[in-house]
């Protein structure tokens, strides 16, 4: 899933031995721009809340291209990414992946890695990708040149979600079960 997934890509790369196959979670070759900047305004920036309610309401304030989730959803998904800590319920990541990101000028300039050149150390290997429909990280026309360039792919688009598909919509384990 996202950061995970360009590890993954990575390791194709470099470290393909240690791979059988590899799935994407709105995650690609190549990254726009608005989910980038989006991503760049909370990640190392942790923000603790006094409950998991207030938790799984900010997160689905600040989200792009979900529908219909409700609030019971939301609070699952949160309780997947967040821990209670002596300070309140705080993201479980580590603050320091902000130093790994672009600046916001390098996102803005177009100054962004991109990872085409990996795709051709995934021909071999079960190689999926799910895509959030609302995605505003994850272009359709990304995932139709992966497709072009690694024929191998199996896409699949999850409705209703942006960035990223939680993994339990009956999409996404369909998805699973297939690769």
């Amino acid at each position: 899933t996202s950061r995970g997934g360009i590890v993954g890509l990575l390791m194709a790369a470099y470290a393909k031995n240690f791979l059988a196959g590899l799935m994407l979670n709105d995650i690609g070759c190549e990254l726009q721009t608005d989910g980038l900047l989006r991503i760049k305004e909370y990640v190392g920036r942790p923000k603790c809340h006094a409950t998991w309610d207030e938790v799984a309401t900010s997160i689905a304030s600040g989200a792009r291209g979900f529908a219909h989730v409700s609030h019971d959803e939301w609070l699952a998904m949160v309780k997947h990414i967040y821990i209670e800590t002596n300070a309140g319920i705080c993201p479980s990541h580590d603050p320091r992946l902000a130093d790994t990101l672009p600046s916001e000028d390098d996102i803005k300039s177009g100054k962004v890695g991109e990872l085409w050149s990996i795709l051709p150390a995934l021909l071999d290997i079960p190689f999926a990708l799910m895509r959030g429909a609302g995605s505003d990280l994850l272009t359709v026309a990304t995932v139709e040149r992966m497709q072009r360039e690694a024929p191998n792919l199996k896409s699949t688009t999850i409705p209703n979600r942006g960035h990223v598909p939680f993994l339990d919509e009956e999409e996404s384990i369909a998805a699973i079960d297939q690769w």
